[in-house]
């Protein structure tokens, strides 16, 4: 509110010097309707800022993420996650966020996006130290995104970036769970034990010509290309040897993923 003040001082001072020499009637006609258009404004700005919240009852999923955060967790924990749930988090559970889409920050994207996209698990773990993180919130679609990350990471629009997510199709399958086995319908069925852990090994797909990597975490199956296979995100929730003893899954529903970073 103080700056909105400011910001109206100045206005209405630039406003003064272009009329002063006007008659008084030309400055009543300009001056009055401009005051009342920005103290509406201000008024509008405010009431939204500070009464304003989300609604969320067309995602349960969602629901189920601020219903975790606001019971499950201390009011000063401190969330990593994406911009576009910034202001939903904000309002929803009073707990503190890396990025919010109410305010533009290249450093928090590029946090998030190195998170997800960057290949050295030990570079990304001692970044959530430095930042003090308790909580990282991810998204299995966000595997469909990491083109994007590389723009955050760069800090630049450049299609020539990232290209390697896109070859082949990366996918991610809602399946029931039927104790340790994923029932996929016409994709078939998984054991959770066996394909819930990192590997190195591609299955052949089209005879060997797309390497491709199996996963189930959940009650999904994930299918990712050499690229996202290589990145933190997948290490991280499918149990990369270096990065099991760092975080724990503690919520999944719907597409949304809570890891409690464990700090040593």
């Amino acid at each position: 509110m103080i700056f909105a003040a400011i910001i109206i001082a100045i206005m209405f001072y630039e406003l003064w010097n272009i009329m002063k020499d006007k008659n008084k009637l030309e400055m009543k006609l300009v001056i009055i309707p401009a005051i009342v258009i920005l103290l509406i404004g201000v008024a509008a700005g405010g009431i939204f800022i500070l009464d304003y919240v989300p609604s969320v009852d067309s995602d349960p999923a969602l629901q189920g993420v601020i219903e975790f955060f606001e019971t499950q967790t201390p009011e000063d924990a401190h969330i990593l996650n994406t911009w576009g749930l910034g202001h939903i988090l904000t309002y929803t559970t009073g707990r503190g966020v890396s990025a919010d889409n109410r305010n533009y920050s290249t450093l928090a994207n590029k946090q998030f996006a190195e998170f997800e996209s960057n290949s050295d698990p030990d570079y990304v773990y001692n970044m959530l130290l430095e930042m003090d993180v308790d909580y990282v919130l991810i998204s299995l679609n966000d595997f469909k995104s990491m083109q994007t990350n590389e723009f955050y990471i760069n800090n630049k629009v450049d299609w020539s970036l990232g290209g390697e997510f896109a070859k082949p199709f990366i996918n991610n399958v809602q399946c029931v769970k039927e104790n340790n086995i994923l029932n996929c319908g016409n994709s078939g069925k998984l054991d959770i034990n066996t394909k819930s852990i990192w590997t190195e090994i591609p299955f052949d797909f089209y005879n060997g010509e797309y390497p491709l990597f199996l996963y189930a975490v959940g009650d999904h199956a994930m299918i990712l290309n050499v690229a996202a296979n290589n990145t933190n995100l997948a290490k991280v929730l499918f149990n990369h040897p270096d990065t099991v003893d760092r975080y724990e899954n503690v919520f999944m529903r719907g597409n949304y993923v809570i890891l409690k970073v464990t700090k040593v």
